[in-house]
């Protein structure tokens, strides 16, 4: 068992003995790739036997999810000495809906690997924003269903959907804890100076990928947690 203490909560991550196959749905950003490194952490410490899938989708107002999702994976096989089992991608369209192809992306992995479960690496919108003027001059621009009392409802439909069996079982670890929580979870690992310059928060339209723009709400999070873009 795997336990991480944090400010705003302790993470445990522990799973059943007939549990073998565990994706993680990943995009290069901040939280999805720590997430990923705490499956990698509890992976050689404790459950050398399991398998770790991954799962990315590029959108064409996202199309560097995958290019830093990849990129990532190769840090952390590197530094734990291991193989991502697999990885299932694909290219949103730009007249659909997202969350809609990516859930057909994720069952799509649940039949090719026998998934036990995923991971989501969700977060809250940060809770202490009114403190921060870059994120109070941008909220409007926030994913609302990211608010605090929205989460309440969203994870009671997830409990309920394991209560009646649902063979897709999600996990949330962050659902309750926003950006500040993350680079805590960053520093806990000492990987601020490794791991993180290496993931992407900017959704700014752009081809350019070598930095982040500084302006839109994402950076603006970003900031807000970490102290920094890079």
């Amino acid at each position: 068992m795997l336990k991480i203490p944090t400010k705003q909560k302790e993470f445990i991550i522990d799973f059943p003995q007939n549990f073998k196959n565990i994706a993680i749905k990943m995009s290069g950003g901040t939280d999805s790739s720590m997430l990923a490194f705490m499956l990698a952490t509890y992976k050689k410490q404790f459950r050398p036997d399991i398998n770790l899938h991954v799962i990315t989708m590029d959108h064409p107002l996202k199309p560097f999810q995958i290019k830093f999702a990849k990129q990532v994976m190769a840090w952390i096989e590197t530094n734990f000495d291991f193989k991502f089992s697999s990885h299932t991608t694909g290219i949103g369209t730009a007249s659909g809906n997202y969350a809609d192809e990516q859930e057909v992306l994720l069952l799509k992995s649940y039949e090719q690997h026998n998934l036990d479960g995923h991971f989501m690496g969700q977060t809250l919108n940060p809770i202490t924003h009114e403190e921060n003027q870059t994120l109070v001059n941008r909220w409007q621009w926030r994913a609302t269903e990211r608010d605090a009392e929205n989460k309440d409802k969203l994870a009671d439909e997830y409990e309920e959907k394991i209560k009646n069996g649902m063979t897709i079982c999600g996990h949330y670890p962050f659902l309750f804890v926003d950006k500040k929580c993350i680079a805590e979870l960053y520093d806990y690992f000492g990987v601020k100076d490794t791991l993180f310059p290496l993931t992407r928060s900017c959704e700014q339209e752009t081809t350019d990928f070598s930095k982040h723009c500084g302006e839109c709400w994402w950076c603006g999070e970003r900031e807000y947690g970490f102290g920094r873009l890079v």
